[in-house]
């Protein structure tokens, strides 16, 4: 009678190691499960990202390029106006002394 107490009690135990090993094996194919589906959304996070940075390299090179054409435009302009201030200047110059000339030779 004792020897089928344990066995009863030990077939009790075996059946409450199966159900919990059943729940272990579910648990573990959930996680599973829900592990590869978080890789597979970090792996399209990863992909944005790499999106991102790469739109984002795109967009700086082509404002610094427009930013240096400007500049450049800028400068050009500067030189431009510049140009045409000491060809004014020197116009003006030649311009004086020939009124100088003028007057000199009017006065005698």
């Amino acid at each position: 009678m004792k020897q089928k107490c344990a066995l009863d009690q030990r077939d009790d135990e075996i059946s409450d190691l199966r159900l919990k090993l059943s729940d272990s094996k579910e648990a573990s194919d959930k996680y599973r499960v829900e592990r590869d589906s978080l890789r597979k959304e970090v792996e399209k996070l990863y992909d944005q990202l790499r999106a991102l940075k790469e739109e984002s390299a795109h967009r700086f090179e082509t404002y610094n390029k427009q930013i240096n054409q400007s500049e450049s435009l800028s400068e050009e302009k500067v030189r431009s106006v510049h140009n045409e201030n000491e060809r004014l200047k020197d116009e003006n110059e030649n311009l004086r002394k020939g009124s100088a000339q003028l007057q000199a030779l009017m006065h005698e």
